[in-house]
């Protein structure tokens, strides 16, 4: 692992979510200034559903996004963030899965009370190797060596 943290991104997922939102963001925009029949009820309404859409929009900046560092596992989704601690967890695995309509290489954290979480944001194409064996294998290596060393992992 770098000297401070390592960053694994599912960059596809962001670029298409972030495009969708500024294009959703950009149709509420229209109609909040040029409400035709909805009067003063759809202004408000597209004015809310754009900030929404703007929230959402600048989020993809940031997630999907595995970030490790000395005290854990940060994980942002696109509505959450989750952190774990490095003595919550087991192992890192990569799972074949259906994500919605196909299967998909998704990264699982088993944690040491035996319960799995699934992050499906953070996925490749189970056709070829790709980030997130690399992600689950540094990551399970950088564990083993912080236990191996008998370091504290708090």
């Amino acid at each position: 692992m770098a000297a401070t943290q390592l960053m694994y991104r599912n960059k596809t997922l962001s670029v298409a979510v972030g495009t969708f939102c500024l294009l959703g963001t950009g149709i509420f925009i229209g109609q909040a200034f040029n409400p035709g029949k909805g009067g003063q009820g759809l202004t408000v309404f597209a004015a809310i559903a754009a900030v929404g859409a703007g929230m959402l929009a600048a989020r993809t900046l940031v997630a999907p996004t595995l970030t490790a560092a000395h005290n854990g596992v940060r994980i942002r989704t696109l509505l959450r963030t989750r952190n774990y601690t490095w003595s919550e967890i087991e192992r890192f695995e990569v799972v074949v899965r259906p994500v919605k309509a196909y299967k998909r290489k998704v990264l699982t954290i088993t944690m040491r009370n035996g319960q799995t979480r699934s992050f499906n944001e953070l996925n490749s194409s189970p056709a070829k190797v790709g980030w997130v064996e690399d992600a689950a294998a540094t990551l399970n290596q950088y564990l083993a060596a912080l236990r191996g060393s008998g370091a504290s992992i708090t």
